[in-house]
């Protein structure tokens, strides 16, 4: 042996960060919210440890990878729930350093058991022993095709991406590494201030009690009568709250609850794909009725440039199949496309609804769509259901038929068969 290192310039600047993972794990799932201080003690103590600066600049950036879940251990939602798993998401969106969200988090998939035993990889394989792990009334999440882009996990996760790049995304300035954790009156609530600036600063405010709710209050650096808004919940009715006398902010916090309070305008953030139909993973079977038609729709979260979303949008894999603004905006734009389909002209199998990265929403904001969408759903026929629409069948006798010279399966609209001679 010898000793060697992979070519180009050397830094530490950057890795795994076990530390906060171990507070989350104790807070949330061994229910001792009164270790949240360990949070901004790690924060503080590793930072006279590690070596932040990038040699390429000379700067420092903190850039450990910070995470809620991993391949060693069950997943954090499985052993306590997603309330807790939205939090420490949160947490870590706007804490220094860089999230890393474990595979199956968006769509909070909870089967028991950890990655290293072949359990906590269910976005890696489509094994019918998902269907043995019962998580929920209706079964396991993971049974289906869980790459729902219009799920509530996935959605929140967007969301908390697309603050963090709108709030902390200028990283050239080293105040952005920095921290400061502010003192309140309870344990249990974890509040602290972050900013790329003075005037960027973005206040995060999170009760890690499982059950019981708190009255918080703590300084801020803002005037009294300074609006903030809560940009993460911003749908609630008491989503503003106003400084105080000193400086002083005081609010509730229901049990798990996380808010991120800004002052100032709003900044506003991408457009995105908020609702399809048919639903991801729909399996639509009534179809038999003469002259019917179904109705295929993409909906925004707000407007968007019509004539170039109609342009962008496919249906399975076809630009300009006819989709139509079908809910305009006061401003012009659009809300959500519509296109009519001839039932008799979908086949049996998967159907897909795309859209392209890049529309614009209408408006002053300048943002567009910063990825591109996919969803699918199933058509089958009503009096014969395939395996795609039905998972459950596993078993198909006769399936070598007319004298050995045919296949007779159930599985229209599969591009892949797979065979194993017994």
């Amino acid at each position: 042996g010898r000793d060697a290192f992979i070519d180009g310039t050397a830094t530490l600047k950057g890795g795994i960060d076990y530390s906060y993972y171990w507070y989350f794990f104790t807070t949330l799932v061994f229910d001792r919210p009164e270790f949240t201080d360990g949070l901004p003690l790690v924060y503080h103590h590793e930072g006279s440890m590690l070596d932040t600066v990038d040699p390429t600049t000379g700067k420092p950036e903190y850039a450990m990878w910070t995470f809620c879940n991993n391949h060693d251990n069950w997943r954090l939602q499985t052993l306590s729930g997603s309330k807790q798993l939205r939090l420490c998401l949160a947490i870590i969106s706007f804490w220094p350093g860089i999230p890393v969200h474990y595979a199956g988090d968006e769509q909070e998939l909870d089967t028991p058991g950890n990655a290293l035993s072949g359990w906590a990889r269910e976005e890696l394989s489509v094994s019918m022993a998902w269907r043995s792990l019962r998580t929920a009334p209706s079964g396991n999440p993971a049974t289906a095709d869980n790459f729902d882009m219009t799920s509530a996990p996935y959605r929140y996760l967007q969301r908390l991406n697309a603050l963090r790049a709108a709030y902390l995304g200028d990283f050239e300035s080293e105040q952005c590494d920095e921290l400061d954790v502010r003192e309140t009156n309870h344990s249990e609530v974890l509040v602290f201030l972050r900013g790329c600036s003075d005037d960027g600063l973005v206040a995060v405010a999170a009760n890690f009690h499982a059950t019981e709710a708190r009255n918080v209050s703590f300084s801020t650096p803002w005037p009294q009568g300074t609006a903030l808004s809560d940009v993460l919940t911003s749908e609630l009715l008491d989503s503003q709250v106003s400084i105080g006398a000193g400086g002083v902010a005081s609010l509730a916090l229901s049990p798990l609850e996380v808010r991120v309070f800004v002052p100032g305008p709003v900044k506003s953030l991408p457009p995105a794909v908020a609702a399809v139909s048919p639903a991801h993973g729909a399996i639509i079977t009534q179809l038999s009725v003469p002259g019917s038609r179904l109705n295929v729709t993409v909906q925004f979260d707000q407007p968007v440039d019509g004539a170039q979303a109609e342009a962008s949008v496919r249906f399975d894999g076809q630009y300009g199949q006819g989709f139509l603004c079908s809910d305009p905006s006061d401003d012009g734009g659009c809300y959500q496309l519509t296109l009519s389909v001839d039932v008799a002209s979908l086949g049996d199998g998967v159907h897909s609804i795309e859209v392209d990265h890049g529309v614009d929403a209408t408006g002053d904001s300048a943002l567009s769509t910063a990825v591109a969408f996919s969803s699918t759903f199933v058509v089958a026929a009503a009096e014969e259901s395939g395996v795609l629409a039905n998972l459950a069948i596993h078993e198909q006798p006769g399936l070598v038929c007319n004298y050995l010279t045919q296949l007779c399966h159930k599985a229209a609209g599969a591009e892949w068969y797979r065979v194993q001679h017994m």
